[in-house]
């Protein structure tokens, strides 16, 4: 019986140390099991990390975002890095579809244009 802890509220020590109080997540405390975000994610997902980046879309993480100074970049990044929750949201939050978690599924486009609108954030001419 695989559990997915993303949509589930009862199983948020799978990621973290200790249930941060929305005080503490604001402030920026998310008591991670492990140092970084990525590296959190990787302890269920097979993401293999070399130097910061993973292999398990091709996309890179650890980078820096080019475009955060774009007045329309709304997307999460940690210090101006992208990391998985750059473009993966961490908990089902009734915004948008499960499928990959992906931060889509909040306007009137379809599932690709809202796919494309978020790769536009970082990537001009996507």
């Amino acid at each position: 019986n695989n559990i997915n802890p993303h949509l589930d509220d009862n199983f948020c020590l799978a990621c973290h140390s200790k249930v941060p109080t929305e005080l503490e997540a604001q402030s920026g405390h998310s008591f991670l099991l492990r140092e970084s975000i990525d590296e959190t994610c990787g302890l269920c997902h097979r993401v293999v990390v070399d130097q910061s980046r993973h292999t398990l879309t091709g996309h890179p993480t650890g980078i820096k975002a080019a475009s955060a100074q774009n007045q329309d970049f709304t997307l999460p990044l940690s210090d101006g890095y992208i990391t998985c929750k750059t473009c993966h949201r961490c908990i089902a939050d009734g915004t948008g579809p499960t499928f990959a978690m992906l931060r889509i599924g909040q306007s009137r486009l379809s599932m690709d244009e809202e796919r494309t609108a978020l790769c536009r954030q970082c990537h001009q001419g996507y």
